[in-house]
């Protein structure tokens, strides 16, 4: 944990949000202990776990697709060392994913909805089809993590829409990562991109920062072709 005296949020934004101040602390004392990815995933896990029953969406916006899409993806808080982000996803009923990588580690729990989760591992030449490992359905509450090799595709329910909450071990805006498309039979590079701006949300940022604005101006619409 921090010392008393280091706070990741702003005074207003640790005011406003004391449960995802206290969270964020949490994930950074554990980056500074842990000492393997393994550990990682597995105390990051718990953290989020025993965290989303108790806390609410800070803005009613976190739940809004973004226009003309059937997504929203926000991001909620930065690290100033990039070390982790925190994510809110909003996917439309019925939605399918494209197959993608994350390049990092990633710790998933499901806020509202109901998700089927398929996990894939891509081809080490990438010269073949990702091969599925293992598929399960998640409801409120639930987490589950991914390693970086392996790649992720959802399906929400066909009678409500999903909202998640993900950790990722590096700022997955601003990195090239890899899709299946299935179209073309071929992996694909892509960066994410937030939906903030399109909505006007503001973003929990820890410190000095490259601009959020035009970084998410550079790289909206993540999930092209799978709406």
């Amino acid at each position: 944990m921090p010392s008393p005296e280091r706070r990741y949020l702003s005074e207003a934004q640790h005011a406003r949000d004391p449960q995802l101040a206290a969270f964020i602390e949490a994930i950074h004392g554990v980056l500074d202990s842990s000492s393997s990815v393994v550990e990682t995933l597995a105390a990051v896990s718990e953290q989020v776990r025993g965290f989303l029953p108790h806390w609410r969406l800070p803005d009613a916006r976190y739940l809004a697709r973004q226009p003309g899409k059937r997504y929203g993806s926000y991001l909620l808080y930065r690290a100033a060392d990039t070390r982790f982000v925190i994510v809110i996803d909003t996917f439309d009923a019925g939605q399918t994913s494209q197959i993608h990588n994350h390049r990092t580690w990633a710790v998933v729990g499901l806020i509202e909805g109901t998700e089927r989760n398929r996990i894939y591992l891509p081809a080490r030449a990438l010269d073949a089809p990702p091969q599925l490992l293992d598929e399960y359905v998640t409801r409120p509450g639930e987490v589950f993590a991914l390693q970086e090799t392996q790649m992720h595709q959802l399906q929400t329910a066909e009678d409500a829409l999903s909202v998640s909450f993900h950790v990722y071990g590096a700022d997955v805006g601003t990195i090239q990562r890899l899709r299946w498309d299935e179209a073309s039979a071929a992996y694909r590079e892509f960066r994410q991109g937030w939906s903030n701006d399109v909505v006007d949300l503001p973003v929990y940022l820890d410190g000095p920062v490259l601009s959020e604005i035009e970084l998410r101006r550079q790289c909206v619409g993540y999930l092209q072709g799978a709406d």
